[in-house]
């Protein structure tokens, strides 16, 4: 399950959820040299100083952002290398982290999260088409091959019973479905956690 960035400050702080708190709330965090976090359950936020989720970016996760939000940046001078993420490497190359997006992305049960999630009725069509967005590890695989390969991987998803969608042949799933604006942003998530750390180990290692 994902929950927002401005979600989780109003959890931290223990406010009412509603966008003035997470302005306001966020303002706060930013003025200081922590972040939000969480280490096993996003509904748990923690603070950690910066540089230490930079130091462990796998035992310490972040939150996805909403467009009017960002995530803290390394604290850095201009002089400082920078990683710059490319359009070809924004896409998840472990199979690991095409198995954690995909339990994130494609729920099976009600997170209870409207801002975040929203109930479709999803074919094998419609999520390979997603995972493909992401990773190339499904270009050379149809969709029985990629039926296998998450049913081997026990993608959460699959445990739930298909159904005859419509008139015609095709089955679907009833899936809490992570909303379009924030695929990519989940993707680029599980990616920033490898450079951060690659970005850490290079200025204090």
């Amino acid at each position: 399950m994902n929950i927002t960035r401005g979600q989780a400050a109003c959890m931290f702080f223990q406010q009412e959820h509603n966008e003035t708190n997470e302005i306001e709330l966020l303002q706060k965090i930013d003025s200081i040299d922590v972040d939000l976090c969480y280490e096993k359950d996003p509904a748990e936020p923690i603070s950690q100083y910066i540089p230490k989720i930079y130091g462990n970016p796998f035992r310490y996760h972040r939150y996805i952002t909403t467009t009017s939000e960002q995530v803290r940046p390394p604290q850095e001078s201009s002089n400082d290398a920078q990683i710059i993420v490319t359009t070809n490497e924004k896409r998840l190359g472990s199979i690991s982290q095409v198995v954690h997006y995909l339990n994130e992305v494609f729920l099976s049960y009600n997170p209870y999260n409207d801002e975040v999630y929203e109930y479709r009725e999803c074919t094998l069509d419609m999520i390979i088409e997603v995972a493909r967005r992401h990773t190339t590890i499904f270009d050379d695989k149809n969709l029985i091959g990629f039926s296998k390969w998450c049913s081997a991987k026990n993608i959460h998803f699959m445990s739930v019973n298909q159904k005859r969608k419509g008139d015609d042949f095709s089955r679907s799933r009833s899936l809490y479905v992570l909303k379009e604006k924030f695929m990519g942003k989940l993707c680029l998530v599980f990616i920033r956690n490898i450079f951060e750390l690659i970005l850490y180990i290079s200025k204090y290692c």
